[in-house]
């Protein structure tokens, strides 16, 4: 069997490292792993690969993949995947979410723990020292405590399980919604479907925002949600740019319907420099880095080899995509 992994001028932290391919070949000696680094498909590997591994697979270099049974991406994000050649087609797609979620939640948790301390608003100006002191000051009196407040994290996930331990240790009531929830309902976590959203949304101090990208959930934050939410609330967005509808939020923002927003998700990346909400003095902007961490492919090595493991044994392959719902 033949695996094409395909890693084109990459960043470093991003490229597929050498060592996970000598591990893969370790692993799996009976079979042929073929690792490209540049743009270039190689045709004659594209024509006999059984799996494929990259970021991304174009329609029109999927339509040459002829013996192509399973495809895996180590993104979590797979919608640029959902051309009509791959949804109709037999083959298994399967993505890498859940590997990155402690350094998504811990980075969703230091931009919340910032926003609310003001700390994006500090100057780092000498002259301004006693004067950025009251303002934190003020804020702090204004904001109360952060462990008294309540988040709602729509899109309960991986990444939701871990950001609500994290939060309900440090004293907060968590509320979250998912599609199909389990019901769980305590005294710090309670679980929801989707149409409870509208009544939560004015109970809640912080909404956090980590849903996938489907046609059902783009541009899913609107002005009519933005609208329901209190006037000293936060969005924070790390799920994807395009569920937040960003002309809303920057109404939202300027008429005072919420307090502010932590984004490290854009609807086009990198954020145009005339995006207002470059501006905006209660907006905290990250990179899209919320996955950064310092070993991303240990986790994405050992899911490679259990599901490469299972798909040679016949057995259902982990974190597969449900190309109906699509994620």
């Amino acid at each position: 069997m033949l695996v094409y992994l395909h890693f084109p001028d990459l960043h470093p932290a991003w490229d597929f490292p050498q060592w996970a391919l000598e591990e893969l070949s370790r692993s799996f000696p009976d079979h042929e792993f073929h690792l490209v680094r540049v743009r270039e498909w190689d045709e004659d590997a594209l024509a006999r690969a059984e799996v494929i591994i990259a970021w991304h697979l174009p329609a029109d270099v999927f339509v040459k993949a002829k013996t192509l049974h399973w495809l895996h991406t180590p993104a979590a994000g797979v919608k640029r995947l959902f051309y009509p050649q791959m949804v109709e087609s037999e083959v298994v797609l399967t993505k890498g979410s859940g590997l990155n979620a402690e350094p998504v939640a811990e980075h969703v948790l230091a931009m919340m723990l910032a926003w609310h301390r003001g700390l994006h608003l500090v100057s780092r100006r000498p002259q301004a020292y006693q004067e950025d002191r009251r303002l934190i000051f003020d804020r702090f009196l204004l904001m109360g405590p952060f462990g008294e407040k309540r988040t709602l994290i729509v899109g309960f996930g991986a990444i939701g399980r871990l950001l609500a331990t994290h939060l309900i240790a440090l004293g907060q009531r968590v509320v979250g919604i998912r599609r199909t929830p389990t019901l769980a309902v305590g005294q710090s976590l309670s679980l929801y479907p989707l149409d409870r959203l509208e009544e939560l949304l004015p109970e809640v101090d912080f909404v956090v925002n980590l849903l996938p990208l489907t046609e059902e959930t783009r541009g899913f934050f609107n002005r009519e949600r933005f609208q329901l939410m209190k006037e000293s609330a936060c969005l924070v967005n790390a799920g994807r740019g395009a569920t937040v509808v960003e002309e809303d939020l920057v109404w939202a923002l300027r008429e005072r319907k919420i307090a502010g927003a932590c984004l490290d998700v854009f609807a086009k990346e990198p954020l145009p420099e005339d995006s207002p909400l470059w501006q905006m003095r209660e907006v905290l902007i990250s990179p899209h880095v919320a996955a950064t961490c310092a070993d991303p492919w240990g986790p994405q090595l050992e899911l490679i080899k259990e599901n490469l493991s299972r798909y040679l044994e016949g057995g259902p392959l982990l974190n597969q995509v449900d190309k109906g719902s699509g994620y």
